[in-house]
């Protein structure tokens, strides 16, 4: 589950190496070229970057929606990977059913209920209902039972603060998410306080800003305002610090079962 974190920490960095070229390329724009005589190649894609963004002048604005919905995008798909991941450990180190976390093994048959109704979707695109039929039968013996990390991960909403706390206590066992979260330093540091109940307030409150501003951009109206480049750099921190954090939680739940 570490290794999934440090990926999504490679994909944050990529879109701060994208914001930081946009700055640059504002820089180069805004420089004055016009005692630089020389034809040279470098100088030559140099102004032409420059006529090119100051004839576009609101580039950035339309520049940073991208980057924020990918990092939403990236996030979301790092929650499900996370869950997958859980739930394949967890089935290798419990060999026998009845010793997997109670709320697991309760929530199996609803979520492939859940999963089977909604087949059709381009996210199951690898699964049948046969596959999701013999995983569920198999969950009838103690022994040789085989789960699929997509019941545990599948969600119609958006994850939210409320729906990362319900999907890891009710499907996975994993309890007190947020509070579990805020005793992390790194996330105490990102948030300025050892408060406990500050921090797990402040990232719970900063995450739904997230959510909600990503719904913004694809759901805008009339009064939308565009995200600037301190918005990106800042939901890149907190979800980083988030998914960090509960990687490491999710790896020490997983030694305890």
């Amino acid at each position: 589950m570490l290794t999934i974190a440090q990926e999504f920490s490679r994909r944050t960095e990529s879109v701060i190496a994208l914001l930081d070229i946009v700055a640059a390329a504002i820089v180069v724009a805004k420089a004055d070229h016009k005692k630089i005589k020389t034809r040279a190649p470098f100088v030559v894609l140099s102004k032409k970057l420059k006529n090119a963004v100051l004839a576009n002048a609101d580039f950035q604005f339309t520049a940073l929606d991208g980057p924020y919905l990918t990092l939403c995008a990236e996030y979301e798909m790092t929650i499900r990977n996370l869950i997958e991941k859980f739930v394949l450990d967890a089935v290798q180190k419990c060999p026998e059913y009845h010793h997997l976390p109670r709320e697991m093994r309760e929530w199996y048959p609803d979520g492939c209920s859940k999963v089977i109704l909604d087949i059709k979707q381009d996210k199951f695109s690898h699964l049948t209902k046969e596959q999701l039929v013999r995983s569920l039968a198999s969950s009838l013996k103690n022994r040789e039972y085989n789960l699929l990390g997509e019941v545990f991960s599948y969600n119609q909403i958006n994850f939210w603060p409320e729906i990362v706390e319900d999907t890891l206590s009710k499907r996975l066992g994993l309890l007190k998410i947020w509070q579990k979260l805020s005793r992390d330093t790194t996330l105490q540091g990102i948030i300025g306080t050892t408060v406990l109940a500050t921090v797990e307030r402040q990232l719970k409150e900063k995450l739904g800003k997230i959510m909600q501003k990503r719904n913004d951009i694809i759901h805008r109206g009339r009064n939308y305002c565009t995200s600037s480049d301190s918005e990106v750099r800042e939901a890149a921190k907190i979800l980083k610090g988030i998914v960090d954090a509960l990687a490491k939680l999710m790896e020490q739940y997983l030694d305890s079962l």
